[in-house]
């Protein structure tokens, strides 16, 4: 059968409400750390799916799947044939275009011997603004598929889903997933270089009718993420297996990361497993809550020709938005003259502080607080009891629990 080849560019722009970089904000997905999930797959070329969602608040950024601890690295065992983001449902058939990325959702495949463990990974930010863009061609048969981001933004992870929430059958093989991962603006995989910009994600699957393809690519506007690869190559064998590792640079995380391949599309090209570590050891000790520092990915070999594959990772600064803490009110000197009906104070503000708020209070009558500095002075103060209050005021709030002092006239 004659095996078509199409390049789908989705222009989504106006379906996505981006937000843009607040002055002095840190890169978004500085924060970001990997959440597992495990699912074990029986022997017999059986196939499962599982769906890993991040923390209430936070946005997923990219994802994958990888045996732990595999059979074998070198023979080819193991498929990766679904990897996308999800929305909070959860679920492939609500996830489009627009959407918050909440989650990951993996299918993968077992051919080994014996029943094999699986780790699911999905990478998690709180302070990232993430966002979907998606695109959906229809068709059947070899699909090369281009989804960018909108100007202005860039594609910090991407990958391709089912667009229905059926189970696919055990013993079932569904399209292959041959490739998938950023692509700067010529959209090939070879031309995208270390430090590039990634514009979008690039997935070539083997589509079939059964489950439908939805092809996405996860965009930001405030990230700062760029891309990190490696070369390897795999010789002309038939049922081989073969992989790299990227890291990232010092004081950078891993958000996603994919596999391309070099040369044009071969066939015999599958995605074998691919996540958040450097080495087959370091597969064995991801558990959430981990920074990832770099990412793996493995593949088939071809029985037709050497095969040069590159491992992708999208790379971002450890940089976080430092939690906004009110300052603290401290009343240095309380000056109070009987005799001459008046009340001086002088005070400061524990932390960052741009204002002050004073008020002052005679018995238990109402009174609202204004700006004021240190040195406030009352003057023609009747008989009585008086409660002064003051609050710092700062780039991160009020303080909640103002300096008080109490004194009779």
């Amino acid at each position: 059968m004659k095996r078509s080849l199409i390049l789908v560019a989705a222009l989504v722009l106006t379906s996505l409400q981006l937000m843009t970089a607040q002055p002095g904000s840190a890169a978004a997905g500085g924060d970001a750390v990997v959440v597992v999930k495990t699912l074990t797959i029986g022997t017999g070329n059986l196939q499962g799916m599982t769906t890993v969602m991040c923390p209430a608040g936070m946005r997923a950024t990219g994802g994958g799947a990888a045996p732990a601890p595999p059979e074998s690295l070198t023979v080819d065992l193991y498929r990766v044939f679904y990897s996308a983001p999800v929305d909070a449902t959860g679920t492939a058939s609500a996830t489009d275009a627009g959407d918050l990325p909440r989650g990951w959702q993996v299918t993968v495949a077992n051919y080994g011997s014996q029943p094999q463990g699986f780790k699911a990974f999905v990478i998690c930010s709180a302070n990232s603004d993430a966002v979907l863009a998606s695109a959906q061609p229809g068709g059947t048969g070899t699909l090369s598929v281009a989804v960018p981001c909108p100007a202005g933004s860039r594609a910090i992870g991407g990958g391709v889903g089912k667009i229905s929430d059926d189970l696919i059958p055990g013993n079932t093989v569904p399209g292959a997933l041959y490739q998938t991962g950023p692509v700067d603006a010529t959209l090939g995989f070879a031309e995208t270089q270390n430090g590039d910009v990634a514009i979008g994600w690039r997935t070539v699957v083997e589509s079939t009718s059964a489950y439908g393809d939805r092809f996405f690519a996860v965009c930001s506007a405030r990230s700062d993420g760029v891309v990190r690869a490696v070369s390897y190559t795999l010789p002309m064998v038939d049922n081989a297996a073969g992989g790299a590792a990227v890291a990232c640079p010092a004081g950078r995380r891993a958000l996603s990361g994919g596999q391309g391949t070099d040369g044009a599309h071969d066939p015999q090209d599958r995605v074998a497993l691919m996540g958040p570590f450097t080495s087959p050891a370091d597969l064995n000790a991801v558990a959430s809550g981990r920074v990832a520092r770099g990412w793996s990915a493995y593949g088939q070999t071809s029985s037709a020709q050497v095969r040069t594959n590159r491992v992708f990772a999208i790379c971002a600064s450890d940089t976080v938005i430092a939690p906004k803490t009110p300052p603290g009110t401290k009343i240095t000197s309380a000056k109070v003259r009987r005799a001459k009906h008046q009340a001086r104070f002088t005070f400061r503000g524990l932390g960052a502080t741009t204002r002050f708020q004073c008020k002052l209070v005679k018995g238990n009558r109402a009174a609202a607080f204004k700006a004021c500095a240190s040195g406030k002075t009352y003057k023609h103060l009747g008989r009585g009891k008086y409660k002064f209050y003051v609050r710092a005021i700062g780039p991160g709030g009020t303080d909640r629990t103002p300096a008080t002092y109490r004194f009779r006239i």
